[in-house]
Formats: structure tokens, sequence, C-alpha cells
């Protein structure tokens, strides 16, 4: 690893600020690599570059010719605000029935489809994609699945991906600006990793992170409901749900739900006991937990470079690796969530511990 200095312009330093305290990255390290990545990625090929962008431990399959219909992009203007401070972010405003419109697109199914899938074990093995790192994403995912089932069909793995960007995009504008209202901190944000509508990069990077992504040839990467087993791909290239999807699916949601903007959580007690269990379930992720409490094990207050080389020593990777930064980062952010760690704070400083065992 080369470590680099460099003097950054104190206005797009603010604006890299912004970003990573909307939950977009886990901190500037992370930003950094990811905009590096994205910039080396500009001077390749095209599929060099999503290849990069999308390189995880799965190898990709192939969807022969892949036809996707003619994306109809909503040329919406930025809307311009008066300039603010490094920390705030202009308030997006929302008609009432995009909002209402949005919230229909993640509605409770009030039927269950007739034929649920298998996983696909060769996603379930591994270790989830990295930037999979919150949960509501994938309830998105796997509600706009069974919502746009119709007779007896599971609907196109493209049409799926298209039509999740604005409703999406949508949740998380609000989220955005109910975190900036009530002041969250980056900890308790509840957009983290949800797109904004004045952000069509943003939509892109939560369709491939959740769901999947598709190279221009055809290869198909998978996001992190596939890696959960909660959705398989068909030779038809269609999109459903598994059985696990599916009760994650049905399982209420707090701000799907209930609209609860202003609330303080993303998950009910009751998706975050389905979710504690059925990670156990899954070998990759299972894995993934493991390792991070045996790193934790009769250890308090482990700084975050103790904890990352503990946990490198023990899957022996390079702790200064972009991949592995990006693995242990995505993994850390769902245990955080579904409070099977600690993450403490004195100052500006982080620490973790372990508060309760997995599997127990």
């Amino acid at each position: 690893m080369v470590r680099v200095i460099s003097d950054i312009p104190s206005k797009l330093y603010g604006k890299i600020l912004e970003i990573i305290e909307a939950g977009h990255y886990d901190g500037l390290t992370q930003f950094i690599l990811a905009a590096c990545d994205n910039q080396v990625a500009m001077h390749s090929k095209a599929i060099e570059s999503i290849e990069q962008s999308l390189a995880s431990a799965s190898e990709p399959c192939e969807i022969p010719e892949p036809s996707p219909k003619s994306k109809s992009r909503k040329s919406s203007k930025e809307s311009k605000s008066k300039k603010t401070s490094s920390k705030k972010k202009p308030e997006i405003t929302l008609d009432p029935s995009s909002i209402q419109s949005a919230l229909h697109f993640f509605k409770m199914p009030s039927s269950q489809p007739s034929s649920l899938l298998e996983p696909m074990k060769e996603y379930i093995d591994e270790w989830p994609w990295g930037q999979t790192n919150r949960y509501l994403p994938l309830k998105m995912v796997v509600r706009a699945i069974v919502n746009l089932y119709s007779d007896g069909s599971w609907p196109n793995l493209w049409d799926v991906m298209e039509s999740l960007k604005e409703p999406s995009a949508i949740i998380g504008s609000m989220l955005t600006d109910s975190d900036r209202k009530l002041k969250r901190i980056r900890e308790d944000a509840l957009a983290t990793a949800l797109p904004r509508v004045d952000s069509e990069k943003s939509q892109e990077r939560f369709v491939k992170s959740f769901l999947s992504a598709i190279t221009p040839t055809g290869l198909f990467y998978p996001g992190g409901a596939f890696f959960y087993g909660f959705t398989r791909w068909n030779e038809d290239r269609s999109v459903g749900l598994t059985t696990n999807g599916m009760v994650f699916c049905r399982l209420i949601n707090p701000i799907l739900d209930g609209s609860d903007f202003a609330g303080s959580n993303t998950l009910s007690p009751e998706e975050i006991e389905f979710l504690s269990s059925h990670a156990l379930e899954l070998p990759g992720e299972s894995h993934a937990f493991s390792t991070i409490k045996k790193a934790l094990d009769n250890r308090m207050n482990l700084s975050p470079t103790e904890f990352s080389e503990s946990v490198a020593s023990l899957l022996g990777e390079d702790p200064e690796s972009g991949g592995f930064r990006m693995k242990f980062s995505g993994v850390l952010s769902r245990m955080i969530e579904l409070r099977l760690i600690c993450r403490k704070w004195q100052g500006t400083r982080a620490f973790y511990s372990s508060i309760a065992k997995v599997g127990e």
C-alpha cells in the first residue's frame, strides 16, 4: 500500500465530508479508494471499467443477448440553492403524491406468489459484496420484485433494476432531509446507502450494490439480495424471490409501512430477529460474522486499526488492500445494525466491542 499526501481545496473537501456524513461511505479512506477506482476505470475499456468497480470473489455469470428496454432518462434540473455550510445539504422538495407513489411501490404485498425459488448456492457461500452495508435497501429490493410480479410470472431483471431507481431515490431523499433536520449523527442516519433524486450516480450505485449489475456484454454481477439468498435470476432473464426473501418481504418495516421518516430505526425488532437468524444459515455471511466475533473475543475497545488488522490476520489478507477494507466495512456495518457488535465514540475516535455472541 502506497501512502499519498495531497492538498485538497477546502470547498471540495467540504463536499466530500457531506457525502460521507450522509452515510454513502464509511469514512474518508473508503471514499478516496472508490474515487481512485472510478477514475482509473474511466480510462479503461467499458467492460474493464464495470468489472473493476464490481470485482468480488464471485465469477460473473453470463446472461445471453441482453435486451434491456431503452432507458427513458428523466431530465430533472437540479434546483440551485444558496450556498450552505459544508455540513448542510440543500433541502429537496418533493410532491406529496410522489412520496405516496414511492411508498406504494414498496408496499406490503397483499398475496404471495405461487412459485418461490431456491437461493443460488454459488453466492450464499461467499462473503456478501462489501457495499451491501445496510438492510433497508435489501427490503426495498424484495418488495419491488414481488410487487412487479404479475400474471404468475416474475419480472424481468432489467425492468426491476430500472424501476427501482426513482422510488428508492425519493425515499432516500426524504430520509436524508429527515436526518439533516433532526441532526442525526452519521452512526444514526436513516438514509445511509440510499440514493437521492438529485444524483443519478447514487441511484446506479444503489441498484448495483443491492440487486445486480450487468455489463454491456451481458455479464451479471450479483448484489446483496443474491448474497443473502433472497433472490434468484432465471434463464428467461426474470428475477424472483426465494422462501426467505418472501419471509423478509412480509415483515413490517417502520419506514416503508409506517412512513416514519422522523423515527429512529430502519428495521423492526422482528426484522432484526429474522435477519440475525437468517445470516447464520448463509455459509458466507456466517463465516463473516464468526470471523468478526473471533477478532473481538475477550478484547474490549479495539481501535479501528487494531480491529481491521486482527480480522485481516484471521483471513490471511492484507489489511491495507482496498478489497479487504471494502469487504470488512460492509460486514461491520451489517453487524452493527443487527446489534451484534458495538461501535463507541470517544471524541473523534471509534472503538469496537462485542455485545453478543453469534449463534446465542
